[in-house]
């Protein structure tokens, strides 16, 4: 069997057979696909050998992939080659006895400053409320720029992947209750809670203006009435905080890692924060307690309480 047809019947099954997310299933093909560009797209399975597998990881590591894609495309290479023999279309399987000596970097995640989500925040509600008087505290009328206000709202306040964000319906939020129910990686289903007053009364006003009542309506719109995508929360939050004038380009992801980032540092427990974001590991959580760390030296390095209190006197 030709290697392309391999994946493509083996992303199949994935989606068939396994809990997975549309998403994650999508990531294994995609890497996949750049095993499959390495090969060759008529490169015959039953030709795989170990020597192929060592060769694509050199591939990447002279081209400067990361190290953790790295470890994800071959996460992947072997879970395809089980399944090649498992369902018996080769006899051996080639990833046995690969080895990967990567050292693990860890990246810290970016986060905006109080300063800048401030910066941030209040550019939206201008552009937001334009035209509506002095009255800031109403909710706001439905174009891109409430849009995206409200998108920025609810990614801070819960901490929700934007892919989740535009996968919300009608249908999962409990206003009356303030919480909304949010699908997340591996189809793990978790409650995400409104803390406040005008983010409730945001997200009704958003639904009241577009005078929709369908519960499988999805929640943020594009200015065409189509769901929101990922792409377009990328773009119009990017115009935003140029429009802002922050100078550094500002992500979705920025804004989850901002979230978490300051529940840590309000004191939240971690065991919390993890149930709010999702995480599957608290492990994956305890990294913001490093970034809540880091900032807490570079405030203590400002301070300098015992250096300002030698050369005072």
């Amino acid at each position: 069997m030709k290697i392309n047809y391999a994946t493509t019947k083996f992303a199949r099954s994935l989606d068939a057979t396994e809990d997975l997310s549309h998403h994650t299933v999508r990531a294994y093909e995609s890497d996949l696909r750049a095993f499959e560009r390495f090969v060759g797209c008529s490169f015959e399975t039953a030709d795989l050998t170990l020597n192929h597998l060592v060769q694509f990881i050199a591939e990447m590591n002279r081209q400067g992939l990361n190290r953790s894609s790295v470890r994800r495309r071959v996460a992947g290479i072997r879970k395809f080659c089980r399944w090649l023999v498992e369902n018996g279309i080769i006899e051996k399987n080639p990833a046995d006895g690969l080895t990967v000596r990567l050292s693990q970097t860890k990246t810290l995640p970016r986060a905006l400053s109080c300063h800048d989500l401030e910066i941030l925040m209040l550019s939206l509600r201008d552009a937001a409320t334009s035209g509506r008087g002095s009255n800031r505290s109403e909710p706001f009328p439905p174009r891109s720029d409430t849009t995206i206000l409200l998108a920025v709202s609810l990614m801070i306040s819960t901490g929700i992947r934007v892919g989740e964000l535009v996968a919300l319906r009608i249908a999962d939020l409990d206003l009356s209750n303030r919480s909304i129910r949010v699908l997340g990686k591996g189809r793990r289903e978790r409650m995400v809670y409104l803390t406040n007053d005008w983010i409730c009364a945001a997200v009704t006003d958003y639904l009241d203006r577009s005078e929709r009542t369908h519960v499988d309506s999805p929640l943020l719109l594009n200015r065409d009435g189509s769901q929101l995508t990922t792409a377009a929360v990328r773009g119009l939050l990017a115009r935003a905080a140029e429009r802002a004038g922050l100078t550094k380009r500002v992500t979705p992801h920025m804004l989850r890692h901002t979230a978490a980032t300051q529940l840590i540092e309000a004191g939240v427990d971690i065991r919390f924060v993890q149930r709010l974001l999702g995480h599957a590991s608290i492990v994956t959580t305890e990294i913001y307690t490093h970034v809540a760390d880091t900032a807490l030296r570079h405030q203590l390095v400002q301070a300098d309480i015992l250096g300002t209190t030698l050369t005072t006197r």
